[in-house]
């Protein structure tokens, strides 16, 4: 424990402790990044254990980030990260932009992405590390940043060290803050746990004759123990408040509580001393001595400063500017504002409010109200407006809870906290509405009432119960909104704010809330005709026109996607025609839209458009921080990349929108990320991975929206099936999909059996062919040729499935001019490298029948050896062995290509590799690949070890080429 006194601060025991956190930073200075946890309860001397380290020899040459959570701090946005980030020269964060700004809504994962940059920056000149104080109160995106950053060290020089209290009350903070931190720490390679325990007698006795002047005895020193289990901070308090007397005689009466003992403490000092110290606890974070002084009222700072500081109840922080102050332990200063009476503890927010910034000048104007104030509140729900209209959503929701808190009415205080319920659910800060659900469900029922309900049992898969509650809220808003038409009234009230953030019955914002959550539910049941229906019904309440943009943006993406499930992905680009062509004129503000029009162009087969606007989509979100569904934008852009052939862009993407759905916690793109992963695993022929993926998507499908997502899985089984050339086990995967396809209801088709038809209608009539279910087939085929014609990068394809067809009914001259006419179609920017090859490879394996030496023989060679180069550049391993199995079999003389360079690396080499042969920069690799440019060169050494070369040159030579030297 840390003890200050006049003559310097001393720190008592935790010997072992601060060896275990030496070989940490010793490790993590030598590129092995390690995680330190401290734990242990409220006053053990978590704080003072790290703040002693800090100092030591062990981090000299560390460049430290630190920051401290608080209670009061745990609901504002990126708080943490502010903290950290906030001594850096603006030269350091020069292009990270986020950091600069760090707006509410941004995406954690692109936060994540820059802090990591700033830390590779800082590594350039040594090692760095990572201090989060009270991380238990930290704010959960400041937690998912962090997430990010952890998941992509590797050979870093960084050592994070989390300090967390144990025994936080129930009802305090969020109630998941230890499974937030439990996650935060398992992404780490190496994590180190210290669990403090109290200090033991001797410690103590030491403690006891550095505060109290003189020696105790063992028996005494271990009764003091007893009593307060060695907790440091409540033993510094006691032994500076029982009598020197009784010390040295061994008698001891029960301790008083540490609050007892802090009020005791703060009665003790002068009036200046005293007015300082509750002034200090009402501001609580650590703020200017001059601000202190003027909220306390205190003409001569300087005096009362010294009197709090000798009384262990302040600190300060002199060497900095404005010289900050602020109560010395969270739990002094919890003890201080619970003694000071309530008219004075009012005057101290009064007199707080106009000294601090906007956003805490609020929650000082609160605690200064007198009982309820309507006014007040109404004031609260106009800001709240104000930053639910610039994208600040959770800070609105915290105003509005403020607000809740104020109003003078029973109806209002409800609709307060309801309407921030709703905003909290829209900002997929699920764990804080789970928290007040009992008291959401104490209000009266209402539309906004069953809204907040429907929307939460809607995140959790509770689909049969949150319609009903949705469609009630809906129906409800919907029918007051007709009747109000008619009589010309406004329906608010003194309480009910206005715009945003009423609620009352016929509130547009509940029906849009409403329409749009059900939208979701219907997306995750696939059910196409309902999800158009209820968008179409949110739109025509014209929600734009009462500012609610977002949520009409959210509502064209919900119809244009309902009308994909039920007339396939053009329909569902029909319904975004108003966007700028060009993707890169579209706002922020329409990011959402862009992001649904690359899903769409993606399965309509107009594959670089797709690519063209999930790429302007990620760029949104890094330049500005708006919104983007990243979670789906990275398995869409897998998908397009994987079918235009760019299989190793394919597999980064697809990394990528794994780390951004863990990092997010966002479960309902599990299943999606997997599968689409599993692609390119599949046809690399690394069957234990793909099985890995796959199995790992099916919990997750089962468990959240089963209807949109089971189809995903199975179309990965049989991509995976197809690779291994088992058709059976593909029309086994596709079952489901084939039976959803073939329902004469066609209302009653699963709407990602429609949207996906580019994927498994190919999969599904090979299969067909290959095992002579010929009559079949010829339907399938016949499908798959009508499709084409609306989706060209289809029609090679369809071509070799028909020959294909033709063949295995004995019309060979008739496959032989379908192939032709398949391969004279011209090369299109959207073309599919595999499945040209499958029907240049059809084509030889039809002109094989020929005899050896006859010109049929000779090009059938020469269409087999373009097929063999196509699924080499592809990385296609299985279907690259089964073609130079076929050239063996023509007897052809030429040289089989050698082994290829991806089996000798691992998968984050290999895409370091492919990086480097597209001619990017270590900083520019990092980048896209969200790592450190020290782990970049850590790839680099390994790749140039196990391919026995050197330089970048050489490397991709080899890469283009395509394999690795013998």
């Amino acid at each position: 424990m840390l003890i200050g006194r006049q003559d310097g601060p001393v720190f008592i025991g935790r010997e072992e402790e601060l060896h275990t956190l030496a070989r940490c930073a010793a490790e993590a200075r030598q590129g092995r990044p390690w995680v330190v946890w401290v734990q242990g309860e409220p006053g053990i001397g978590k704080s003072a254990l790290v703040r002693h380290w800090l100092d030591r020899d062990d981090l000299a040459g560390f460049r430290v980030l630190d920051a401290s959570g608080g209670a009061s701090r745990a609901d504002v946005p990126f708080g943490v990260v502010r903290r950290l980030v906030a001594g850096t020269p603006p030269r350091r964060r020069a292009g990270l932009d986020l950091l600069d700004r760090l707006p509410d809504s941004a995406p954690p994962f692109q936060v994540g992405a820059e802090l990591l940059e700033l830390l590779g920056r800082y590594e350039s000149e040594g090692p760095v590390a990572v201090v989060v104080d009270e991380a238990q109160w930290a704010d959960r995106p400041s937690l998912q940043a962090l997430g990010f950053v952890l998941r992509r060290l590797r050979a870093d020089a960084v050592l994070t060290v989390l300090v967390t209290r144990s025994g936080v009350p129930a009802g305090q903070g969020d109630v998941a803050w230890q499974d937030e931190v439990e996650r935060l720490a398992a992404v780490a390679e190496r994590v180190c746990r210290v669990v403090l325990k109290g200090l033991n007698t001797a410690e103590v006795a030491r403690l006891a004759l550095h505060v109290a002047g003189f020696s105790l005895g063992t028996g005494t020193a271990d009764r003091i123990r007893a009593m307060t289990g060695g907790n440091a901070l409540y033993l510094g308090t006691l032994l500076a408040e029982l009598p020197q007397d009784e010390l040295e005689r061994g008698v001891l009466r029960p301790p008083p509580s540490l609050a007892a003992a802090v009020h005791r403490r703060v009665a003790g000092l002068p009036e200046s001393g005293r007015a300082l110290v509750e002034a200090a606890a009402v501001l609580e974070l650590p703020a200017p001595l001059g601000r202190v002084a003027r909220t306390a009222g205190v003409a001569d700072p300087a005096a009362a400063l010294d009197a709090g500081l000798a009384a262990g109840l302040l600190q300060w922080w002199p060497a900095e500017p404005y010289t900050p102050v602020a109560v010395r332990h969270e739990l002094q200063r919890l003890a201080v504002v619970a003694a000071i009476p309530p008219g004075r503890l009012r005057a101290l927010h009064a007199a707080a409010a106009p000294l601090v910034d906007r956003d805490r000048s609020w929650h000082h104007r609160v605690g200064a109200a007198e009982g309820a104030d309507d006014g007040l509140a109404v004031a609260l729900a106009g800001e709240a407006d104000r930053l639910t209209s610039v994208g600040s959503t959770e800070a609105a929701a915290n105003l509005l809870l403020l607000a809740s808190r104020v109003a003078g009415t029973r109806p209002g205080r409800e609709r307060f906290l309801l309407m921030a319920m709703a905003l909290l659910m829209g900002a997929d800060r699920f764990t804080r509405v789970q928290h007040a659900l009992p008291e959401v469900r104490r209000c009266a029922a209402s539309p906004m009432r069953s809204l907040v309900l429907g929307a939460y049992a809607t995140s959790r898969g509770e689909l049969a119960e949150a319609e009903q509650l949705l469609t009630d809220a809906m129906e409800a808003t919907e029918a007051t909104e007709a009747t109000e038409g008619m009589e010309g009234t406004e329906g608010t009230d003194a309480t009910g704010g206005t715009g945003g953030t009423g609620g009352a019955p016929g509130d547009p914002v509940v029906t849009a809330l409403a329409g749009v959550w059900l939208g979701r539910l219907y997306t995750l049941r696939a059910d196409g005709r309902a999800l158009a229906s209820v968008s179409a019904r949110v739109l025509a309440g014209e929600p734009e026109k009462a500012g609610l943009t977002a949520l009409a943006h959210l509502a064209r993406a919900n119809l244009a996607t309902g009308r994909a499930f039920t007339d396939g992905p053009a329909a569902g680009l029909a319904e975004l025609a108003a966007l700028p062509a060009v993707p890169s004129q579209v706002g922020p503000d329409a990011a959402i839209l862009l992001t649904y029009r690359g899903i769409f162009h993606t399965w309509s087969g107009r594959l670089t458009s797709a690519v063209e606007d999930c790429a302007a989509v990620l760029d949104l979100g890094r330049r500005t921080g708006c919104p983007v569904l990243a979670e789906f934008v990275y398995p869409t852009l897998t998908a397009a990349q994987f079918w235009l052939g760019s299989w190793d862009d394919a597999a980064i993407s697809a990394e990528n929108g794994l780390l951004v759905t863990a990092t997010e916690d966002k479960p309902w793109a599990y299943a999606a990320g997997y599968v689409m992963a599993s692609r390119v695993a599949s046809g690399r022929g690394q069957w234990a991975r793909a099985e890995e993926l796959l199995e790992a998507a099916g919990p997750w499908a089962q468990a959240v929206g089963a209807e949109f997502s089971l189809p995903l899985v199975a179309l990965g089984r049989a991509q995976l099936a197809h690779a291994k050339d088992d058709h059976e086990g593909v029309l086994a995967a596709l079952r489901p999909v084939e039976e959803s396809a073939h329902r004469r209801d066609r209302a009653a088709v699963n709407g990602m059996v429609v949207l996906t038809q580019l994927w498994w209608r190919p999969l599904y009539a090979q299969a067909l062919i290959e095992l002579g279910r010929l009559d079949a087939a010829r339907a399938a085929v016949a499908d798959l040729r009508a499709f084409a014609e609306g989706v060209p990068c289809l029609r090679p394809a369809a071509s070799w499935l028909d020959g294909l067809l033709q063949e295995r009914q004995g019309a060979r001259e008739a496959a032989l001019a379908t192939y032709r006419q398949g391969l004279s179609l011209p090369v299109t920017a959207d073309d599919i490298p595999l499945h040209r090859a499958l029907l240049e490879q059809a084509l030889s394996g039809a002109l094989a029948a020929d005899p050896p030496g006859s010109a049929g023989r000779q090009e059938a060679t020469a269409w087999l050896r373009q097929a063999r180069d196509r699924f080499a550049r592809l990385g296609a391993q299985p279907f690259l062995k089964r073609c130079e199995d076929a050239l063996a079999a023509l007897q052809d003389g030429t040289a089989l290509s050698g082994p290829s360079l991806l089996e000798r690396l691992s998968d984050r080499e290999r895409d370091v590799a492919h990086l480097v042969a597209r001619g990017m920069t270590n900083k520019e690799i990092a980048t896209e690949l969200f790592i450190s440019a020290r782990t970049v060169d850590y790839h680099l050494g390994n790749i140039y070890a196990r391919l026995g070369i050197t330089g970048r040159r050489r490397l991709r030579d080899l890469v283009q080429r395509g394999t690795a030297p013998a």
